[in-house]
């Protein structure tokens, strides 16, 4: 156990290889932007600006927010237009033409739980996920070939929550470009929709 709460540098060295973390480092940005071609700086204010500070609530589940409109539409997809309207007559909170119904922090799993009830697929489609919420319906770009893996390996670490940041930008050719170019109001606006200035993500 490290004294006083932290460990020496030779003991952090001795047991880093040994222990799976879960959160990132600023300097885990340092080596892995370049890796991908991208500004570090960049990087790192982009993952601060499109995040909470972390990808993980005080209870140990991944940060999600689960858009209820996204649901209605995923449902639909799979359980054909009556059904959706269905669910969304019935459950508004989280099965709705329109977005909103959100709460915000641990109760977004209870949104997500209650959806899953109903199409666990649809459900993980409709939330974003992790430290920079890349939502669920955006997998493939993501890296991953099915919903399912996507949000489990969402669940395991900052770093796979990163990396799947960067399979994104890379799939995302518009974005990566912006994002070398430094130009903010482009990334905003490719990253977050038309809503971006009103939500000063530039």
């Amino acid at each position: 156990f490290p004294v006083n709460g932290f460990y020496t540098d030779i003991e952090a060295e001795t047991i880093e290889p040994h222990i799976q973390r879960r959160f990132l480092r600023m300097s885990d940005i340092d080596i892995s932007a370049p890796a991908y071609g991208l500004p570090v700086s960049t990087m790192k204010a982009f993952t601060e600006v499109e995040s909470k500070g972390v990808g993980f609530l005080s209870s140990g589940d991944c940060v999600i927010l689960f858009e209820r409109h996204k649901f209605y539409d995923a449902l639909g997809r799979e359980k054909g237009s009556a059904f959706a309207l269905e669910t969304a007559n019935k459950y508004p909170s989280i099965c709705s033409p329109t977005r909103g119904g959100y709460i915000g922090g641990q109760k977004e799993h209870d949104r997500l739980n209650l959806a899953a009830t109903i199409s666990e697929i649809a459900a993980f489609l409709a939330a974003s996920w992790g430290l920079v919420q890349i939502m669920g319906f955006n997998y493939k770009d993501a890296g991953y070939a099915s919903v399912e893996s996507y949000v489990e390996a969402m669940k395991e670490s900052e770093k796979k929550q990163l990396d799947a940041v960067y399979n994104f930008i890379k799939n995302n050719p518009s974005l990566r470009t912006a994002i070398i170019q430094k130009n903010f109001n482009r990334m905003a606006e490719l990253y977050n929709g038309k809503v971006y200035a009103d939500l000063n993500y530039h």
